[in-house]
């Protein structure tokens, strides 16, 4: 009876025991549990966070570009250019380009009295000067601007003829320049399609390049001064054969050549020269004194 106390007693014993060690492990699970839920709970906030940051970020950029507006391509070349100028440029009227550029001018009004002697006031045309081939250059952007908002095939055409324009600048001088493209645009102006853009005319060319190197010769002292003795020394040198074969009368309006006799350099046309003559019959003198006797005996039979 002991014995089964004793093992009752010691059953009893151990069954708090293991009751004990159950309910630690369920504790340890019931915490590791919970500690796992917490860290996912952190975990999902910290990324929603995230995303909510990020949304932040995106909607202030949004709402940045929308303070900025819309995104353009920027202000046209033609802009401030009265519309009557484009419709001169899309006509093929001549235009002088200095409109194109000094825009802001204060324009001036001139007084005009009509046929029933009535007094109005109209735009006064002031021609403008380009001081440097730059102003040129972006007048004629302008110019390209428009003209070819209408006409956009002639695009390669034009940048030839600015290409041509500059080129002759660089060579000969921006007054010859642009005198070529003064007289290019009033012949185009009369008849577009035998003055097309891109074609260099070779009758204006050779008088800008002639202009240009006469503008260079008398800019520069030294050339001018050795022209002017090269001219001189051509003159006193020279004869004009137009004073001699005419009986003294000259058809040069401006001569540079001496009006005197060919032959001796007398003040007589060569027709009225006597030592022309007497030059004439003494070699013919001679020539006869020089002919062998058979010949002479020959010419008496």
């Amino acid at each position: 009876m002991n014995t089964q106390q004793t093992s009752s007693a010691s059953t009893g014993l151990h069954a708090p025991a293991a009751n004990v060690t159950t309910t630690n492990t369920n504790t340890s699970v019931t915490a590791n549990a919970t500690s796992s839920t917490n860290t996912c709970a952190a975990a999902n906030s910290t990324a929603s966070t995230s995303v909510n940051t990020s949304a932040t970020e995106q909607g202030n950029r949004d709402n940045t570009l929308n303070v900025t507006g819309p995104l353009h391509s920027g202000r046209s070349l033609s802009q401030g250019v009265d519309l009557k100028i484009n419709s001169k440029i899309w006509a093929e009227e001549y235009l002088d380009l200095g409109q194109l550029l000094f825009k802001s001018k204060i324009a001036k009004l001139q007084a005009v009295q009509g046929e029933d002697n009535s007094i109005s006031f109209v735009q006064k045309e002031e021609k403008s000067y380009f001081k440097s081939m730059q102003q040129w250059t972006t007048a004629f952007h302008v110019f390209v601007a428009i003209y070819c908002e209408k006409i956009p095939m002639e695009s390669p055409g034009l940048m030839k003829y600015m290409a041509t324009i500059q080129k002759l600048s660089e060579d000969v001088g921006t007054k010859a320049a642009l005198h070529y493209d003064e007289q290019f645009r009033l012949w185009r102006s009369e008849n577009p399609n035998i003055m097309p853009w891109g074609k260099l005319n070779q009758e204006l060319h050779s008088e800008a390049l002639q202009m240009g190197l006469k503008s260079r010769l008398n800019a520069d002292p030294t050339l001018k001064k050795q022209n002017q003795l090269f001219r001189a020394q051509q003159s006193k040198k020279g004869v004009c054969f137009s004073w001699n074969n005419n009986a003294g009368k000259c058809l040069r309006p401006n001569c540079n050549f001496q009006h005197v006799c060919r032959n001796c350099h007398g003040p007589h046309p060569r027709k009225l020269c006597k030592a022309s003559s007497d030059t004439q019959k003494s070699n013919v003198q001679q020539r006869s004194k020089s002919e062998p006797a058979s010949a002479k005996n020959d010419k008496s039979k």
